[in-house]
C-alpha cells in the first residue's frame, strides 16, 4: 500500500520548472494573429525584466561582507545587510571554522546575470539558489523576484558553510556529501521535505551509495534531492551518535589537515566503511519499520500534508515580505 501511495502522491516541488500549455485550434488567419500578440508579449515582458535588473551594482558593507546588488533589490539588500553578520558569527561558533577576513555577496536580479556572475568552469545546475566559490571569497545569490518562496537569509548561510569548508580544505577535495551535509544542517533548510525525499529513497531501495556522491550530484533534480537529503541524514547521524562535541572534533581535525578520513577516524573511531554501514542502518531504521509497522499509508500521508501547510505558510510569509518592502518602496517615492 505504500508503494501505491508513493506512485500516486507526487512530491512537492521546490523548484520552478517550465510549464506548458496548449490553446484550442483557431483558423489560420486568427492562430497567426495571436502568436505575434503572443511573441510581442513575450518580448516585451522579457525586455522589461532585463531593463528593470540591469542597472549597475550598488554596494553595502558590514565588517567582513560587501553585498553587491541592483537597485530593483535594495530591499533585500538591506534585510542581508541586517543579518549576516549575525549568521556568520553562530556558523563559525558552531563550527570552529576561521572565516575569511571579507566576503563578497552578489545578489543577481536575474537569471542571465546569475549565469554571468558564474566562474567559466562551474558547472551549476539550472535548478540552484546560489553559488559559493571560495577562492574567490564570493557568494553568487539570486534575487527573491526568481526565488518567491526562499529566504535569502538562510541560503546565504549555506553558501558561507560552503566558504568556510573550501578555506580550511588545504588543496584536498571536501566530498560533495560533507559539504552539502554540513551545510543544510546548519542553515536549517528544507525542514519536512528531508523526510519525505529519504523516506522515499529507503521504501523504493533508491538510496544512493556515499562514494558516489563524493565527486559530485546527479544532474538529475530528483535524483539530486535525495542526495541532497542523504547528506543531511549522514550529519544527523554523526551528531545523533557522537553529539556536538563529536562533530565539532571532526570538523577540527579536518581543519588542522588531517584529511576527512584520518579526522573521521580520529573524532569518532570509524572507518568510512563502518560510517557508511552504521549510516545506512540508522536511516532504514528511522524510514522504514515505522510505516511497515503501521501497514498503512497514514503516516506518509501526513508526513506530506505537514510538509505542504509548513510550505505554504513559508511562501505566504515570504510573499508578504516582499508586498511589504514593495510598499515602503513606494512610500519612499513618494516622499
Amino acid at each position: 500500500m505504500i508503494a501505491a501511495f508513493l506512485t500516486i502522491v507526487p512530491l512537492p516541488r521546490l523548484r520552478p520548472r517550465n510549464m506548458r500549455s496548449t490553446s484550442p485550434r483557431f483558423p489560420y488567419g486568427l492562430r497567426s494573429a495571436i502568436r505575434l500578440v503572443r511573441a510581442g508579449s513575450l518580448c516585451a515582458i522579457l525586455l522589461s525584466t532585463a531593463f528593470a535588473g540591469s542597472g549597475p551594482y550598488i554596494s553595502l558593507e558590514t565588517p567582513h561582507f560587501e553585498i553587491r546588488y541592483t537597485s530593483i533589490d535594495r530591499k533585500t539588500a538591506l534585510y542581508l545587510e541586517k543579518g549576516v553578520e549575525r549568521v556568520a558569527a553562530e556558523v563559525t561558533e558552531k563550527t570552529g571554522l576561521t572565516p575569511p577576513s571579507r566576503t563578497i555577496v552578489l545578489l543577481t536580479p536575474d537569471l542571465g546575470h546569475f549565469r554571468d556572475a558564474l566562474p567559466r568552469e562551474s558547472n551549476v545546475p539550472y535548478w540552484a539558489d546560489g553559488l559559493a566559490v571560495p577562492s574567490l571569497n564570493l557568494i553568487v545569490l539570486k534575487s527573491p523576484r526568481i526565488l518567491p518562496n526562499a529566504d535569502p537569509l538562510e541560503i546565504f548561510v549555506h553558501e558561507y558553510v560552503h566558504i568556510l569548508l573550501g578555506k580550511q580544505s588545504g588543496g584536498e577535495k571536501i566530498p560533495t556529501w560533507l559539504n552539502e551535509g554540513l551545510a543544510i544542517y546548519l542553515s536549517g533548510e528544507w525542514g519536512w521535505s528531508r523526510s519525505i525525499y529519504m523516506t522515499r529513497a529507503v521504501l523504493s531501495d533508491k538510496v544512493i551509495p556515499l562514494r558516489k556522491l563524493e565527486k559530485g550530484f546527479p544532474s538529475d533534480i530528483e535524483a539530486a534531492r535525495t542526495a541532497y537529503a542523504q547528506s543531511y541524514y549522514v550529519i544527523a547521524f554523526l551528531r545523533k551518535n557522537f553529539g556536538v562535541k563529536g562533530l565539532h572534533e571532526f570538523i577540527r581535525f579536518y581543519q588542522r589537515g588531517f584529511g576527512f578520513e584520518n579526522a573521521l577516524h580520529r573524532a569518532t573511531g570509524l572507518r568510512f566503511e563502518e560510517l557508511e554501514d552504521r549510516w545506512e542502518r540508522f536511516i532504514k531504521l528511522r524510514f522504514s519499520v515505522l510505516p511497515l509497522l503501521t501497514s498503512s499509508g497514514t503516516l506518509w500521508f501526513v508526513m506530506v500534508l505537514l510538509f505542504l501547510l509548513a510550505y505554504r505558510r513559508k511562501r505566504k510569509r515570504t510573499r508578504a515580505l516582499i508586498d511589504e518592502w514593495d510598499k515602503e518602496e513606494m512610500l519612499e517615492k513618494g516622499e
